[in-house]
């Protein structure tokens, strides 16, 4: 083989090896009336209230065969002995739920007192 050839057939060889092949992500997309909101991805902050009544605020890990898996962190101000606070996270929680029981986005407003 000539050089030439030689140095076409290494940037060949190099280009077909850095072909990627990339899957979409999955998402979720709240709509009003046909026009679109909001969109939801993994990496992103959600909140929402559940049919059964729970509030989760909580990031998205990941959106699979209808399910929103989420983490929830228990973070807590603690007092110093200088007079100011300190943000801890004293845990983690995992969630799923299907994306059927998800009954309204935000926080429910309060009912009186």
């Amino acid at each position: 083989m000539l050089p030439t050839q030689v140095k076409y057939l290494v940037l060949f060889l190099c280009l077909l090896s850095s072909v990627a092949f990339a899957q979409p992500t999955d998402f979720i997309i709240l709509k009003k009336k046909d026009k679109p909101l909001k969109n939801f991805y993994a990496g992103s902050q959600i909140e929402f209230m559940t049919t059964d009544g729970a509030y989760r605020n909580a990031l998205i890990t990941s959106i699979k065969k209808d399910s929103i898996y989420l983490q929830e962190f228990l973070v807590r101000r603690l007092p110093t002995v200088y007079g100011s606070y300190v943000n801890d996270t004293a845990g983690s929680f995992r969630y799923v739920y299907h994306y059927q029981q998800i009954k309204s986005f935000g926080k429910e407003a309060g009912k009186g007192f």
